[in-house]
């Protein structure tokens, strides 16, 4: 079992004159490749929103995944009568600075 699913996959680029672009990897591939399971997840708010964000000259990524440890673990605890309530994300520089904080 794998353990993370690609569900979705979506660039934008804010050009150094302001012009947004955005590239769907579905729209890139040819049939011979794999295809993303849920392509068109990020919706169109989603790129807003990010494009929004973006300074001139820099570009970002929309990454849809499915954490199948966490599904796993969902199941196993709905199996045992028990439900998972609430999931937070905690942003990567903020795990890092914890991590350098408290290393050995």
């Amino acid at each position: 079992m794998g353990t993370v699913n690609l569900l979705d996959l979506v660039f934008v680029r804010r050009s150094p004159e302001g012009e947004i672009e955005t590239l769907e990897f579905s729209d890139t591939v040819d049939d011979g490749a794999p295809a993303l399971d849920l392509a068109g997840l990020a919706g169109q708010e989603d790129i807003r929103y990010l494009a929004d964000s973006l300074e001139p000259g820099t570009s970002a990524a929309i990454l849809v995944v499915e954490l199948l440890w966490a599904k796993a673990f969902a199941a196993a605890l709905y199996d045992a009568g028990g439900a998972v309530i609430a999931r937070e994300a905690i942003p990567a520089p903020v795990v890092n600075a914890f991590l350098s904080e408290y290393a050995d």
